[in-house]
């Protein structure tokens, strides 16, 4: 791999896919957000960053304007709030607002779709227990169908390409830049409404 290309392990990493370019203002506008700043290479960044919270504030980069897509990426593991945050963001910004996270290491899957304030679907399984299972999509059923095995990594995999611009577009299209930002969501706790 090239020095200066960008790459972005996915494994392990819950994203938000944001069917907006540049949803920072909209963001800005509705929650509290503290250390905003605009990062020039994404090489650079310690992702270690991601980690260093506390209750009520959580760190979060987000890349933008990739073919209409923008992705929130933090790591905050509390799949209610996920839910409620993925309802709350796709209705600020009135679109599309798709969250995802897979660990094979950990035997975990978890997918929300949200659109224009409303859940459609969510789903989160671990070590083969299902741990949440609500609403319906149609792509989804239609891979459950096809797919043979009945490992839920093989439809996630599938369902992320077929339902968002995977962030493997990133590294598949050797991306040297992005427009990206760091920064601290403060107040979560008081942040999402229940679905």
């Amino acid at each position: 791999m090239n020095k200066d290309q960008i790459h972005i392990e996915i494994l392990g990493l819950q994203h938000f896919c944001i069917k907006d370019k540049n949803p920072i203002e909209k963001i800005k506008q509705k929650y509290s957000i503290s250390n905003l700043s605009e990062v020039q290479i994404l090489n650079k960044i310690d992702w270690n960053f991601l980690y260093e919270q506390d209750d009520d504030s959580k760190n979060f980069i987000l890349l933008t304007d990739l073919n209409d897509w923008s992705y929130f990426i933090w790591k905050y593991w509390d799949f209610e709030f996920n839910i409620n945050f993925a309802k709350e963001l796709s209705e600020i910004l009135k679109s599309t607002v798709n969250y995802y996270f897979v660990d094979s290491n950990i035997a975990t899957s978890r997918w929300i779709f949200a659109n224009e304030g409303e859940i459609t679907r969510s789903y989160f399984e671990s070590h083969g227990q299902k741990l949440s299972d609500f609403g319906f999509n149609e792509t989804e059923v239609k891979l459950r169908e096809t797919i043979k095995e009945t490992f839920v990594e093989d439809i996630f995999w599938d369902l992320y390409e077929k339902t968002c611009l995977s962030l493997e577009y990133v590294n598949n299209q050797k991306v040297k830049e992005l427009k990206l930002y760091s920064g601290t969501l403060g107040n979560i706790k008081k942040t999402a409404n229940s679905y």
